[in-house]
């Protein structure tokens, strides 16, 4: 019972509410690399600000932020733009120089095979029992094999027509996995080690035959 003559006490107002204000910056910080959320938080950040729902320090740095990323985003933009060729470009150059070296890998495992035999192997699973080929290359054998950096990798058929003498020569080829792969040469190599490449159609096959003279096929000397 509240005595005469004393005022009533008012209950203390709860204090607004911050969570618009730290929603927009939680928003900003990622908004900054994330151009749908920098908009959030612009938004969220307003909003707060208008309806004065406390935490006005806070609403301020996620309309900042979030304004930031407005102007950072074409920036980002024209960057990938010319960052994504090159990166495209050098991940090509890396895949085309790993089944280079592969084939390289197989001529010497050739010569060591010859040695012990008296002939080459027929198979690229011979090789692969002596453990003179790279475990991926072996792999990779075949159109089912496991891709060695986007290629796969066969014996050709034949060499000008022929059929490979196996005792004298050999001939493998290696070509793009899949359609999807990002390198579109494929690469061919036989006894004397040169290895020549050429830009195939996609979904090409193997090279069954090994030209006699592969330049004059249209093959280059693969560096």
């Amino acid at each position: 019972m509240v005595e005469e003559g004393f005022p009533k006490a008012e209950e203390p107002k709860a204090a607004p509410g911050k969570g618009l204000a730290v929603a927009a910056l939680v928003c900003a910080i990622p908004g900054l690399c994330f151009f749908p959320l920098g908009i959030t938080a612009l938004i969220l950040g307003i909003i707060a600000l208008v309806k004065k729902t406390g935490g006005r320090s806070l609403a301020l740095a996620g309309v900042v932020m979030g304004g930031l990323s407005l102007v950072l985003i074409p920036f980002i933009a024209i960057i990938a733009a010319i960052a994504m060729p090159a990166f495209l470009g050098a991940r090509k150059n890396a895949y085309e120089a790993a089944a280079v070296a592969g084939l390289r890998n197989y001529a010497s495992a050739q010569a060591v095979y010859m040695m012990n035999n008296n002939t080459y192997a027929d198979q690229l699973a011979k090789l692969a029992k002596d453990q003179t080929v790279d475990a991926g290359l072996a792999a990779a054998y075949g159109a089912n094999g496991t891709p060695r950096l986007g290629y796969v990798f066969r014996e050709c058929k034949t060499i000008g027509g022929k059929p490979i003498d196996w005792p004298r020569d050999f001939a493998l080829s290696a070509i793009p996995a899949a359609p999807g792969t990002p390198v579109r040469r494929s690469f061919i190599i036989r006894s004397d080690g040169t290895v020549y490449g050429m830009d195939r159609p996609s979904g090409g096959g193997f090279v069954d035959d090994f030209p006699e003279d592969p330049t004059a096929a249209g093959w280059t000397v693969a560096r």
